[in-house]
């Protein structure tokens, strides 16, 4: 005779076991300290956001005034290996870099200069708030950030930042990193650019390491870094062999539609610097009182396949569907 009952049981164990293989969601944790934030998927460290201010010393090019803060650094790959680089001391004259950060060489009130966001020449962030949201299937670091000029030794707040960054559950191949920048103008004729010259470099920079064997790829294949800006469509790869593991690791950055409507530049570098999607480039864009500028990126970890550009495409294509 059947036992029913015990047939029931097993047959609900074997459903929920079935689930638990179908989907399995790993929880989300958001560590505060007074340097900063630190977030966790699992037991797996995602990234660490710098809150307090740093100082750089060694640089000659820089303001001992000036101070650092308000970026991302570590990130981390999938399998816990550190993406990025802040202070690189094998790099003197770029200790001003800071893993992933958005900053401008030129920002000026009228025509008159307010500082130097690129190197924190009289210029510093206040964060005034941090707010973390965790949701079954991503985490939220929602920031507000107070641009303050003392070059005149008064403080002054121009823009109001509020940025937004998504981290969504991470696959066995691949984690994704949402950005979206809001500057706000609170007084007006502000106007920020890039760095003077061909280069022009300024806007959201990531600092990462660069083995030996790095490629850079675009949408329609093998980029070659150059020095002055470079057309390579709306989104790179930057990836390498592991020596070790022998697999494929990378960063894919992508850019949303460009706001001003131009062919998307960028500035990428094979050794000892950043890579930046340029934004707006040397001519200053002005941030309007009753238009705030909004900046939105991707950022794409991943790592055991190698990755095809079509497939790069498509993961392109649906990232501007889901910020249209």
């Amino acid at each position: 005779m059947v036992n029913i009952r015990g047939l029931f049981i097993f047959s609900i164990l074997i459903l929920f076991i079935s689930c638990g293989q179908v989907k399995k969601e790993t929880n989300f944790t958001f560590i505060q300290n007074q340097e900063g934030v630190e977030l966790l998927e699992g037991e797996q460290k995602v990234f660490f956001y710098q809150k307090a201010q740093v100082p750089v010393w060694e640089n000659p090019a820089i303001s001992k005034d000036a101070l650092f803060n308000h970026y991302i650094h570590p990130l981390y790959s999938l399998s816990g290996d550190t993406i990025t680089e802040a202070q690189p001391k094998d790099d003197i004259w770029h200790l001003h870099h800071r893993g992933i950060f958005w900053a401008w060489h030129q920002i000026f009130m009228g025509d008159s200069s307010l500082g130097d966001g690129w190197i924190m020449k009289n210029i510093r962030y206040d964060i005034t708030n941090i707010k973390t949201v965790v949701h079954s299937d991503m985490a939220i670091l929602d920031l507000k950030v107070n641009w303050v000029s003392f070059k005149n030794n008064q403080d002054l707040v121009f823009i109001k930042e509020h940025s937004i960054i998504k981290v969504y559950h991470s696959d066995l191949n691949k984690r994704i990193i949402d950005f979206e920048i809001t500057l706000n103008s609170v007084i007006p004729t502000i106007s920020i650019a890039g760095s003077k010259g061909e280069k022009g470099y300024g806007g959201f920079s990531t600092r990462i390491k660069l083995p030996d064997n790095t490629i850079f790829r675009s949408e329609t294949g093998e980029v070659s870094p150059q020095m002055n800006q470079t057309s390579a469509g709306a989104w790179i790869d930057i990836s390498h062999k592991d020596s070790l593991s022998g697999e494929n690791k990378g960063l894919i950055i992508m850019a949303s539609n460009n706001i001003l409507n131009t062919q998307l530049q960028w500035i990428l570098r094979r050794k000892n610097s950043m890579q930046n999607a340029v934004f707006p480039g040397v001519e200053r864009y002005s941030i309007k009182q009753e238009k705030p500028l909004i900046l939105k990126y991707r950022l794409v970890i991943h790592e055991r396949e190698k990755l095809s550009v079509d497939t790069i495409n498509q993961w392109y294509k649906e990232y501007i569907s889901s910020v249209m």
